[in-house]
């Protein structure tokens, strides 16, 4: 099968349970009929179906790779952003108020941690691949 981008291989198969590991296994399934939309499976026996995909690897261009780096640099960098934002908006209603609400800590807590978190992603896009 192919798709707009690449190619797709599709398989018929189960979830046999008969080693007692439930390993997905093609035996007694073929693929009669469909394309990229709908697959008929023919197979001569009862049990868990599906149909099991395997995308072949696509090679990006060096145009494409740099527009996706570019824009998860700047979606991360505006979410950095308005999370620190969010951090001084959040002390400066913790102390201006004088209900002291555990929901005001709970959410600065909450976006400190997304805040940490895109920041390491943004850190680790720099290392490559398996580092």
């Amino acid at each position: 099968m192919l798709n707009q981008s690449n190619k797709v291989f599709l398989y018929c198969a189960f979830l046999d349970y008969s080693t007692n590991e439930g390993v997905w296994s093609n035996e007694g399934c073929v693929r009669s009929d469909g394309n990229i939309s709908y697959s008929v499976c023919m197979c001569n026996h009862l049990t868990n179906f599906a149909i099991l995909m395997q995308v072949v690897h696509l090679e990006l261009t060096a145009g494409h790779k740099m527009a996706l780096s570019t824009i998860g640099y700047i979606g991360c960098s505006i979410s950095i952003f308005c999370l620190a934002i969010t951090l001084v908006t959040f002390a400066v209603l913790s102390s201006v108020s004088t209900i002291r609400n555990q929901r005001y800590h709970i959410h600065a807590n909450l976006s400190f941690a997304i805040l940490v978190a895109e920041i390491l992603l943004l850190i680790s896009a720099r290392f490559d691949p398996g580092t």
